[in-house]
């Protein structure tokens, strides 16, 4: 990737900006024709202009800008130039056509009449130097330079063409400026094909009082107020399409966000940054990635707002405390704490006391470096931004040893020097400052400390508050106990980290095979049959899963679950629906009370539709509340019953089935999210509700960690972006039609959205002979479908084609969601596999 096209940035969100626009093109001579645009240094304006009017294909748009420190006679003559450019008459000939004289001003400041044959015809430039006080006319009327270009632009503007004249940088243009452009716009104002657009920066304006005022009181104006962004996942929109974007980048971007307060030209800055800081690679890959560290060390420069090196010994000491303390540390351990650093540092003491201490903490809150703040019902110390604490902890100097001061800290927890550790404070946070302590300070014990601590919290259902502390033994995968392992890797899975799961699991394969039990060897199969159905390397996963079965078998083991993993594969897999729905009635033919029969009812609606999907929902709903302790698995199935729901076109219902569930997973598999934020997307377009999709759509990229997925959003998107005309839908057509054509092995609904969605979109454009080839891509694959999926194909399929299929019978509740929809909607639902 060029790193211009990098730069490059998608234009998202204004939606409300985009509407205010639309209309003022729209609107007719009795309303205002003249747009004023204002916000803060770096909001966008510029770039809003651009993408909105100057990309608009009806209009034509002459930007002039005011450049800083710019002179009067250069801004005119680029305002002339460009109308000469788009009329192709000159300004010249327009004069010595209409007048007769124009006023030439002497050294004395005398005016002196002169024939307008004597106007030095070097440029626009010359002619304006020497014609700024005006022409008269062969009936010898005056006017003003102002009233000249006024009627030029009338002479030369078409009857049919339309024209924006943007004058950007309002503030900066002096009185005579000021008067040319009211001229223009006054004279013009009654003319449907002209508009005119007025930019203002906040800040420039609160010191232009002339301005301000002349915008009030004599130009009428249609207000637009350019706000930051406030919702962040916009940044992650624009870098979409041209970059790769992982869970440690996002939450880059999500700093980045905060720290640019919304601002996209901050923005874009930060980025140019650290790309002549090789933070960014452009030429390596299809798509440009973030060198992880780099973007993280430029984050945390960019955020200090104080000069660390000017504070005292004591003043850092403190900071240094905090940073690895890692969270608030709480006063009512103050004294006693600062008492046993002291004892245990006697350097320090000889240094410093606890009165200076405190002394410094007074300073450092009136420096508005730290506060205190109530945090888990304890007053606390804190950092006033949460990125120092990440800061001071990586600087490079040690005012005491780090690491020793958390051998400290760990000895100081375990000595139960705390008053009471019943408080909210230590019940919720020993536990991980215990941890961080030891892992920091690498005591011979750090990694049994940090792995049962994680255990725990995978064992309440925190699985990526888990994963942050397993990622602390990274570096020590072949130095730990091959079960940890498997713990981990299943970890990394309910997390969505599939790649890293997979390689973890290869490694147990490889080296620890005899070294594990049979059951751990069971779950080490089915696990890698799901990396790889992920991967859709269906084979392979067929091979894991079997053998994960015949080991059950042959030691006497319970295996329904695994025949679930087994179906759930059947399903995605070509042509094998029929197997899967199959072992699916084998399966919940066996009625058990037992929690392996959660995954069974599950997936019931892969295999009926309406009432019946949703009474199989219900009993796996009630077997997960009375067995699933985390409420992972109830979680899932609400998400499919809200699917269910919308196939059947009952909205309000799946709406709040889904954002159940959607919440619920904020709390335990937050990757998860994506599919809710899709269906949620999905409602919102067969609504015709477009713009709300894509914002509900960016939402799952974001989240998504799955391949699938991220083909269904796409096509989503898609679909969303050729309703709203938008050019992105290009770009996605691309990336989809390269899917379908480089992958052999993708599950048949795979290729059965994105070509009959592609046919549409070339049906919708009266491209009929593309329509007819993407459906008969599909042809050879439509058999594999449930009866109800294929009306959609049928019906357009028997448009052109001799060969007239047989429409299937549908039931009554699902009858809108297969035969009327006006695109081929993609759901997503959670199984097994």
């Amino acid at each position: 990737m060029d790193n211009r096209e990098f730069f490059d940035f998608d234009f998202v969100d204004r939606l409300e900006e985009r509407e205010i626009a639309k209309k003022f093109l729209e609107e007719s001579s009795s309303s205002p024709h003249v747009l004023w645009i204002s916000g803060d240094r770096g909001v966008g304006k510029t770039y809003f202009i651009d993408n909105v009017f100057n990309k608009n294909i009806e209009w034509f748009l002459i930007h002039v800008e005011s450049e800083k420190d710019e002179n009067d006679i250069s801004y005119i003559s680029n305002f002339i130039q460009k109308l000469q450019e788009i009329s192709g008459n000159k300004f010249i000939d327009y004069i010595k056509l209409n007048y007769s004289s124009f006023v030439e001003t002497g050294t004395n400041i005398t005016k002196t009449i002169l024939d307008i044959y004597k106007i030095p015809d070097f440029g626009v430039s010359d002619i304006v130097s020497n014609c700024i006080h005006g022409f008269i006319d062969f009936k010898q009327q005056q006017y003003t330079l102002s009233k000249t270009v006024a009627k030029y632009i009338q002479s030369i503007i078409k009857k049919k063409q339309k024209i924006i004249f943007c004058f950007d940088n309002f503030t900066r243009c002096s009185p005579l400026l000021i008067d040319i452009i009211e001229m223009t716009i006054i004279e013009n104002l009654s003319n449907d094909n002209l508009r005119f657009i007025i930019c203002t920066t906040n800040e420039d304006l609160e010191l232009a009082q002339f301005h301000k005022n002349f915008l009030v009181e004599k130009i009428p104006n249609v207000k637009l107020n350019m706000e930051p962004f406030k919702k962040n996942y916009f940044f992650v929109e624009i870098l979409s399409k041209t970059c790769e974007i992982d869970e440690e980048i996002r939450e880059c971007l999500n700093t980045l966000f905060y720290q640019c307060g919304g601002y996209p030209q901050r923005f874009k800055q930060t980025l140019i940054n650290l790309y002549t800081k090789n933070g960014i690679i452009c030429r390596e890959k299809p798509k440009a990635y973030f060198l992880v560290d780099k973007f993280k060390q430029l984050l945390l420069t960019e955020s200090v707002d104080f000069d660390y090196e000017s504070t005292t010994f004591e003043q850092k000491l403190i900071l240094t405390i905090m940073s690895v303390w890692k969270i608030p540390f709480p006063i009512e351990i103050l004294q006693s704490y600062l008492e046993y650093l002291l004892n245990e540092f006697g350097n320090i003491a000889f240094l410093t006391s606890s009165e200076s201490v405190r002394k410094s903490i007074a300073d450092l809150i009136n420096l508005h470096i730290i506060k205190i703040e109530s945090y888990c019902k304890t007053d606390c110390l804190k950092f006033k931004h949460d990125s120092l604490n990440e800061i001071i902890l990586d600087l490079n100097e040690d005012i005491v040893q780090k690491s020793y001061l958390a051998f400290f800290n760990y000895d100081f927890l375990e000595q139960k020097r705390i008053p009471n550790l019943q408080t909210d404070y230590w019940m919720l946070n020993l536990d991980y400052i215990r941890s961080f302590q030891a892992y920091y300070s690498k005591r011979s014990n750090w990694k049994e400390v940090n792995y049962e601590y994680a255990v725990k919290l995978y064992g309440n259902g925190q699985s990526y508050e888990a994963l942050q502390i397993f990622n602390r033994l990274n570096d020590e995968i072949g130095t730990i106990p091959p079960r940890w392992l498997i713990v981990i890797a299943k970890n990394l899975l309910d997390c969505g980290e599939f790649k890293r799961s997979e390689e973890m699991l290869v490694i147990i394969e490889d080296r620890y095979l005899n070294e594990i039990s049979i059951k751990e060897k069971i779950t080490v199969y089915s696990m890698l049959a799901r990396t790889k159905c992920h991967s859709y390397d269906y084979e392979q996963s067929f091979e894991f899963i079997d053998t994960a079965i015949h080991l059950s078998e042959i030691n006497q083991l319970p295996f329904t679950e695994l025949l679930t993993q087994k179906q759930s594969i059947f399903f995605v897999s070509p042509g094998k629906f029929e197997a899967a729905k199959i072992m699916f009635e084998d399966l919940h033919a066996r009625d058990l009370d037992h929690p392996s029969m959660i995954g069974v009812y599950q997936s019931s609606m892969d295999f009926y539709e309406g009432r019946k999907s949703i009474e199989l929902l219900d009993k796996g709903y009630q077997l997960a509340q009375k067995y699933d302790e985390n409420g992972l698995s109830s979680s899932k199935i609400l998400h499919n019953k809200g699917f269910e729901h919308i196939r059947c076109s009952d909205f309000d219902k799946a709406i709040l089935l889904t954002e159940e569930a959607r919440k619920n997973f904020e709390n335990t598999s937050v990757h998860y999210q994506a599919y809710s934020y899709n269906n949620l997307a999905v409602i919102e377009m067969i609504n015709g509700n477009w713009q709300s999709a894509v914002e509900h759509l960016m939402n799952a990229y974001v989240w998504n960690k799955n391949n699938y997925i991220y083909n269904i959003i796409n096509t989503n998107f898609f679909v969303c972006y050729s309703a709203l005309k938008d050019s992105k839908a290009v770009v996605y057509k691309k990336e989809l039609e390269e899917l379908i054509s480089t992958n052999s092995n993708l599950d048949d609904r795979i290729y059965k959205k994105i070509l009959i969605n592609l046919a549409i979109d070339s049906k919708n454009n009266n491209d009929f002979y593309s329509m007819e080839r993407y459906l008969n891509l599909y042809r050879p694959r439509f058999q594999n479908d449930v009866p109800s999926g294929k009306c959609r194909f049928i019906s357009l399929y028997n448009n052109f084609s001799s060969e007239q299929l047989c429409m299937p019978d549908v039931p009554l509740e699902t009858e809108r969601y297969y035969k009327e929809i006006e695109f081929e909607p993609w759901l997503t639902t959670i199984t097994h596999g």
